[in-house]
């Protein structure tokens, strides 16, 4: 590995990255987000309390930021490496029970390299095969490339089943959540990196879904490790824009 990370993860009674446990039953009081996602949501190299939904959940019971009657649950759903479908799988499996009031789901551009039963076997193998060429692997890391295994596991892929199917798969993903949620959604994502056909397949699914929202300026200037995932800080940082843009939209009881 190109970095060394110290960090603890602690995991709840329903194995999430969670400091608590959560109850099935939600008390009326209660106000209840999912946030669902990949690496950015769970907190890739980070401890538990520093992933962004802790710091978000922290950020809305403190009352000197949020005066509120009500106590706020944000229940962790990311997993890394999980595309569109996996993450709504993830939700279907893990999160529904909890009758969520909101749902958060951050998306990267990488999200959209599905399938991920496709493409993960291959980046299993590419791995073995980049990591036991010491002098390949060293290039690419000294290039800023820590995953080389990924882009080449996306591009068989891809072509293999074309951008058509491509597009077919994403959508048909997507639409998969309202089979188990349709209340509140919110996608949240950085600025500029969805473009073409993927922000164009989000765009539908918003303004054909009802109350369903897309915060596209979440600031790619966060504080961040060598291979880009956010530091403690940054993940701090992506909880504060987060919070804002929640409270002055009203779309969590925060006055």
């Amino acid at each position: 590995m190109p970095f060394d990370y110290s960090y603890a993860i602690t995991t709840n009674t329903d194995s999430l990255n969670e400091r608590f446990d959560y109850s099935i039953e939600k008390n009326p009081d209660v106000f209840r987000i999912v946030a669902i996602g990949d690496s950015f949501t769970y907190g890739q190299y980070v401890n538990t309390e520093d992933n962004y939904p802790e710091r978000l959940e922290d950020m809305l019971n403190d009352n000197s930021l949020c005066k509120a009657s009500m106590t706020f649950e944000v229940i962790n759903l990311g997993v890394g490496g999980y595309d569109i479908e996996y993450a709504v799988h993830r939700f279907k499996v893990r999160g529904q029970k909890y009758n969520p009031d909101l749902v958060l789901w951050l998306v990267k551009n990488d999200d959209f390299f599905g399938p991920a039963e496709l493409v993960r076997p291959k980046k299993k193998q590419y791995k073995k095969e980049i990591s036991d060429d010491k002098v390949l692997l060293a290039e690419f890391y000294n290039k800023g490339n820590f995953y080389p295994w990924a882009g080449r596991a996306v591009q068989d892929v891809m072509a293999e089943l074309g951008e058509e199917r491509m597009l077919v798969y994403n959508r048909k993903a997507l639409e998969r959540i309202n089979g188990y949620y349709k209340r509140r959604l919110v996608f949240i994502t950085f600025f500029g990196w969805l473009n073409g056909s993927d922000l164009s397949i989000l765009q539908d699914f918003i303004r054909n879904r009802g109350d369903t929202h897309i915060y596209d300026e979440l600031s790619s200037n966060y504080d961040r490790f060598v291979d880009g995932h956010p530091t403690g800080k940054g993940y701090a940082q992506i909880a504060g824009q987060i919070f804002d843009y929640l409270t002055k939209n009203g779309f969590v009881p925060c006055v």
